[in-house]
């Protein structure tokens, strides 16, 4: 998800403010999965039949001035977009 390509994505963006942190989340999804459904396998390489989609879920979190990230990644077999896989 961190190649410049995938940064023009339609993301869905929340903030949260509450307990004296603000959190801000960033949700963006790729349909462009060609490239890990290729003939090219490494020994032990997981095999996903009906993969559809990858999906990212970012929350940077700001409290007593420190800020600190959380990245999460998702693999579905469904088609969603960044509004529903938040």
């Amino acid at each position: 998800m961190a190649d410049p390509l995938n940064l023009a994505l339609p993301e869905h963006v929340t903030t949260y403010a509450a307990d004296g942190r603000i959190e801000v989340q960033r949700h963006r999804v790729s349909h462009d999965i060609g490239w890990m459904l290729s003939d090219r396998h490494h020994p032990g390489e997981a095999i996903m039949p009906g993969l559809a989609m990858i999906g990212m879920a970012e929350a940077v979190v700001t409290r007593d001035g420190r800020t600190s990230t959380t990245q999460r990644i998702y693999l579905s077999p469904a088609q969603m977009g960044a509004r529903r896989i938040a």
